[in-house]
C-alpha cells in the first residue's frame, strides 16, 4: 500500500506490503510517484513476497474478521452479521485470497439473482465491496484491491406493493396469541400502531415513553425522535407492566423472527414480511389525513422520497375520497346555478 506526502515541493512515496521492509523515494511529481508505486507494489507481489495470511488465506476467514471486528460499529450489525454468515458458507468463501479474480465475483451475482431479488444481491455485493476495501487498505490484502472496478452491482427492485387486510391481521394477530410467549403479539401490534421499525421497538427503554409520546432513541437514520402514543398503543402497551427502567422487551431479534416466521406458516398468510407493518402504517396515516411533513415526523424519513417508497395507498378507498369531492362540486355547482337562474 502507497502513502504520499508533498514536503518542499516535491512528492515522497512510501511502498509498505505486510510481510516485506517498506521502500520510499522521492519525486518531482506525484504521477511519476504513483507509477513508482504500483511498479513496486507490482514487482514485490510478483517475486512472491506476500504475507503468510495472504497467501493462503480462504475469504471466508475475512469475512468472519470483518462480522467480528467493523460490522458490530454499525446500526444494521445484526442483518448484516446474516448476510455474513451465508457469504462464508457460500462456494466464493472458498476461494483464496490470492486467485479470486473479478469473474468469480461476477459468478456469484449472477447465481445469486436466480435465487434471490436484485435489491437483496446489490446488498450484498456492496457490503462484499466494503470487506474488500477494508481488507485491502486496513489489513494488508492487497491484492484485493480494486477487484470490484469492473464489476456492475445489480438495480434495485421495484418496490413492491404490499398492503395488509383486516382477515390477514386477524389471522396473524389469533397466531402470534397462539404462541408461548404472549409478547410477540403485543411487538407487532405496536409496530402497526406507530410505524416504528423492529429494531427501535427491541431497543426501547421504558425511560422513553411518557403519557404522551415513545421517545426513539436509536433510529436506523441515527437522528431521534417522538412518536405520539395514541390511545391504541396505550392500549397495547397495558398488557405488560412497566416497572422498570430497562428495555420494554427482553427478546433477540432472532426469537421475534422465528416466532412470525411460525405465526407467517400456521395462519396461510403468504408473503407478509415483519417490516409491511411499517409499510401499512405508514400508508393508514396519510389515508387518515395526516400530511406528507406530519407522516414523515412519525416515521422518521429525512426525505419524502424515501418516504413515498413506505406510501401504499388503497386506490379504492382515493377513488371514494374523490367521488365524495366530485358530488359536493356538483352540488354546489348546481346550487350556484338555482341562485342565478333567480
Amino acid at each position: 500500500m502507497a502513502s504520499f506526502r508533498k514536503r518542499l515541493g516535491k512528492w515522497q512515496v512510501q511502498v509498505r506490503i505486510r510481510g516485506k521492509a517498506a521502500i520510499s523515494k522521492t519525486f518531482p511529481t506525484k504521477e511519476i510517484a504513483r507509477a513508482w508505486a504500483i511498479e513496486q507494489e507490482r514487482q514485490i507481489l510478483s517475486n512472491g513476497y506476500l504475507a503468510k495470511e495472504t497467501r493462503g488465506i480462504a475469504l471466508r476467514e475475512l469475512f468472519d474478521r470483518y462480522r467480528t471486528t467493523v460490522t458490530p460499529k454499525k446500526k444494521s450489525a445484526l442483518s448484516e452479521s446474516y448476510r455474513l454468515i451465508a457469504l462464508s458458507s457460500s462456494s466464493l468463501g472458498r476461494i483464496s485470497t490470492a486467485s479470486i479474480k473479478p469473474q468469480d465475483i461476477a459468478h456469484y451475482r449472477d447465481e445469486r439473482l436466480t435465487m434471490v431479488t436484485s435489491s437483496t444481491v446489490r446488498r450484498e455485493m456492496v457490503l462484499l465491496r466494503s470487506v474488500f476495501n477494508v481488507a485491502a487498505h486496513e489489513w494488508g490484502y492487497v491484492l484485493l484491491k480494486g477487484l470490484f472496478q469492473s464489476i456492475s452491482l445489480p438495480k434495485e427492485s421495484h418496490h413492491r406493493i404490499r398492503r395488509i387486510s383486516e382477515d390477514e391481521l386477524t389471522q396473524m394477530w389469533d397466531a402470534l396469541a397462539s404462541q408461548s410467549n404472549p409478547i410477540y403479539l403485543i411487538i407487532a401490534q405496536l409496530a402497526l400502531e406507530t410505524g416504528m421499525r423492529r429494531s427501535e421497538l427491541l431497543n426501547l427503554n421504558i425511560k422513553n415513553i411518557n403519557d404522551t409520546v415513545i421517545e426513539v432513541v436509536t433510529s436506523k437514520s441515527g437522528h431521534p425522535r417522538l412518536v405520539p402514543l395514541t390511545n391504541k398503543a396505550k392500549e397495547i402497551l397495558s398488557n405488560i407492566t412497566l416497572t422498570q427502567d430497562s428495555l420494554l422487551f427482553n427478546v433477540h431479534p432472532n426469537a421475534l423472527r422465528l416466532a412470525w416466521e411460525r405465526a407467517r406458516a400456521k395462519s396461510g398468510v403468504n408473503d407478509l414480511r415483519f417490516h409491511d407493518l411499517r409499510h401499512e402504517a405508514i400508508s393508514r396515516m396519510l389515508e387518515s389525513g395526516l400530511s406528507v411533513a406530519e407522516v414523515a415526523t412519525v416515521s422518521g424519513h429525512r426525505d419524502y422520497k424515501s418516504l413515498f417508497k413506505y406510501a401504499h395507498l388503497d386506490v379504492q378507498k382515493i377513488t371514494r375520497k374523490l367521488n365524495v369531492f366530485r358530488n359536493q362540486e356538483d352540488a354546489l355547482h348546481n346550487q350556484n346555478h338555482a341562485l342565478i337562474g333567480r
